[in-house]
């Protein structure tokens, strides 16, 4: 089951959260100073975190009910990072005006929630077909 649609969604969550911490893409711009989420620890291992369990997740897929309850761990992180990542842009000087990778860290949630949508929906086919037989 790992060619499945939810593999590929939870794939490039995990992408996008790595690459919000690998790259120094700008989250805000304050003033004249461009604020990258790599700039402060607590959203840095979270964005790490949420790399992780979304990988981990897709290695799963024995287990669905499991799946889905990491992938909601992750989407949880994901908020996480988003919230803590507006907290530091807020706390610095200046007028704060979102960036590229401001985006990263909400399309993470996006692609979390339609891997756990899809992940439902092969639970949801195995047990109609469990009532089959």
């Amino acid at each position: 089951m790992i060619q499945r649609i939810q593999t590929i969604y939870l794939f490039l969550a995990a992408l996008l959260s790595g690459l919000a911490v690998a790259l120094p893409v700008p989250y805000a711009l304050s003033g004249t100073t461009a604020l990258e989420l790599n700039d402060f620890l607590p959203t840095a291992i979270l964005s790490g975190l949420v790399a992780a369990i979304c990988l981990f997740a897709i290695f799963l897929f024995r287990n669905r009910l499991l799946q889905i309850s990491i992938s909601r761990i992750a989407l949880l992180l994901g908020l996480a990072v988003v919230l803590t990542g507006g907290y530091f842009a807020l706390q610095t000087d200046g007028q704060d005006l979102p960036q590229a990778g401001a985006a990263f860290p909400l399309l993470q949630i996006v692609f979390t929630v339609l891997g756990i949508r899809g992940i439902r929906a092969d639970e949801s086919l195995v047990r109609s077909m469990d009532r089959l037989r």
